[in-house]
């Protein structure tokens, strides 16, 4: 399954503390986004990050909500390059980064009903 759940229920939020609070933390992104290159500039203006590609040695795409890679093919520069919480399946669309050392790309592959019936 590819989308995260988007709301919790009420009870659970009552009884079940713990599992309501790792619910709405697996929630807080629940857009499906294209990581595009006016999204990734976005991304580098946020973190402080040169507005030019080619300059950045770090690149921070957490908990975006990116389906794929796609327009890296610029940031030549990379070092390192984290991914997490994205819904990622392939490295497919990864360009050739040659100074490339870290790629951080944990994903929810699928999502585990946590609710008890």
């Amino acid at each position: 399954m590819t989308e995260l759940v988007t709301s919790c229920n009420a009870s659970l939020l009552s009884t079940r503390p713990l599992r309501a609070s790792l619910l709405v933390s697996l929630s807080i992104q629940t857009v499906k986004m294209l990581m595009t290159s006016e999204e990734l500039r976005k991304i580098c203006k946020e973190h402080g990050l040169y507005t030019t590609p080619e300059l950045n040695d770090k690149l921070f795409c957490n908990l975006r909500g990116f389906q794929n890679i796609a327009n890296l093919e610029a940031y030549t520069g990379l070092k390192a390059l984290f991914l997490e919480g994205n819904l990622i399946k392939t490295t497919d669309g990864l360009p050739a980064l040659d100074l490339l050392r870290c790629l951080c790309v944990l994903t929810w592959i699928a999502f585990v009903d946590l609710v008890d019936d």
